[in-house]
């Protein structure tokens, strides 16, 4: 008997190889879908989702609305004129009896304005800075009196307080932003120390340094040992709930975030460099939105955040305290700078305020304000009318010629007494 012998040409050879190789990978990929560390990469991805959902923040309470439409009305028409772009709120026993949103928060894409978009509140940030203040009073680690000097080698000497700084009337000032490449907060405070002027003759005259206010950024940073951004979102961002507050440094392209414009026919817009919103140090590195400054700024004058005695905070008789430009009856402030323009009123007992934020900061800045002071003497708070309604609207006006990010210096007055001639106009 023959056995036939079956010959193979190269080529047929050749693709038996091919389907061998084939085979070994499809078992080999099989053996890998099968085995454990597969099974341990999915533990893992689901332990982590829910760690991830296990601390999602409680979304942000909504403010009790009861429109008056006689004050809804009067928003709009009176904004409508101004060609305004931004947001803003009328409140009154606690509730948004009014509100409008207009203009574009970024003109490249034709995104509107809407209530929830974030501005940059420039130096509404220091009344925050001052409740971080607060809260290392109420723990007892520092007082209204306790001497700069102590955490400021420099000042040693001097006869500087914690209330002087709150006051701006402690006669230290710099030439506007110290901007350094950004490599800590505790090297930017030392570099201001280091260039800050001193002149006691003006101690006790309020004058528009926000220096002061970084110093007491670098304070709470001292004796707390966190971060002034920890501290921020530990006390107002996550104490709070907010949804549309963040650092201006760390936006991450947040969608609802408004870019700045120097014009209000959206053609410059403004791009300030990292480096420089750290410069701003508790002094202007914040965005949010009109609700979530309304409500921070609600708990701030009500002491819901700190406790304690605000009296001292929000001192009477003195032109600026705790962030606040402080009148009988409310207290103002005001934030200009990088394209943006924002202007609050609230009465002390936090139930009444008016909010505007725009993301344009033109010659109608000192319209705007005019039109705020009028509101609120209409539907917030009756008392706002003859000087008082004259001192919001000088403060607007004299942001008017201001570069962006610059700071000039405000009117001054001595502590206690009544205001005296103008010797610098206030931008911020």
């Amino acid at each position: 008997m023959h056995r036939r012998v079956v010959h193979f040409s190269p080529w047929h050879r050749g693709l038996m190889l091919a389907a061998i190789i084939i085979g070994v990978f499809a078992w080999g990929f099989w053996l890998g879908r099968v085995s454990t560390p597969q099974q341990a990469s999915v533990r893992t991805l689901q332990q982590d989702v829910t760690k991830k959902q296990a601390t999602v923040k409680k979304a942000a309470p909504a403010l009790a609305a009861s429109v008056d439409e006689a004050a809804q009305a009067d928003l709009d028409n009176t904004l409508s004129k101004l060609d305004f772009s931004g947001t803003a709120l009328i409140i009154r026993g606690g509730r948004i009896i009014a509100s409008r949103a207009s203009g574009l928060a970024d003109a490249a894409t034709n995104r509107p304005n809407t209530l929830d978009t974030m501005y940059q509140i420039d130096s509404m940030q220091k009344n925050l800075t001052a409740g971080l203040v607060m809260n290392q009073i109420v723990a007892g680690k520092l007082s209204f009196d306790t001497r700069l000097g102590q955490f400021f080698p420099r000042l040693a000497q001097e006869p500087l307080t914690v209330a002087d700084a709150l006051h701006m009337a402690s006669g230290l000032a710099i030439k506007g932003v110290l901007t350094v490449p950004y490599t800590g907060d505790a090297n930017l405070v030392a570099a201001n120390v280091d260039q800050m002027a001193y002149r006691p003759n003006l101690r006790g005259t309020f004058v528009y340094t926000p220096v002061n206010y970084l110093l007491l950024a670098g304070i709470t940073e001292q004796l707390s040992g966190q971060s002034y951004e920890a501290q921020f979102k530990a006390q107002y961002i996550d104490r709070l709930h907010l949804q549309h507050t963040a650092m201006a440094y760390a936006l991450d392209g947040a969608k609802t975030a408004a870019t700045g414009y120097r014009d209000g026919k959206y053609k410059t817009p403004q791009s300030p460099t990292k480096d420089r919103m750290h410069a701003e140090l508790g002094t202007g590195q914040v965005f949010m939105s009109a609700a979530d400054l309304y409500r921070t700024e609600r708990a701030l004058v009500t002491g819901k955040l700190f406790g304690g005695d605000r009296t001292r905070l929000y001192q009477q008789g003195v032109r600026y305290s705790g962030g606040f430009y402080i009148h009988p009856d409310y207290y103002r402030t005001n934030g200009v700078g990088y394209g943006f323009y924002s202007t609050f009123r609230i009465t002390p007992d936090g139930q009444n305020a008016v909010v505007l934020m725009s993301n344009v900061q033109n010659d109608s800045m000192t319209a705007l304000g005019q039109a705020v002071t009028g509101l609120m003497a209409r539907y917030g708070l009756a008392g706002t009318t003859g000087a008082q309604a004259q001192s919001g609207q000088s403060q607007a006006a004299s942001g008017r010629n201001q570069p962006t990010g610059g700071r000039s210096q405000a009117k001054s007055s001595r502590v206690g007494a009544s205001a005296t001639p103008v010797q610098r106009q206030a931008a911020r």
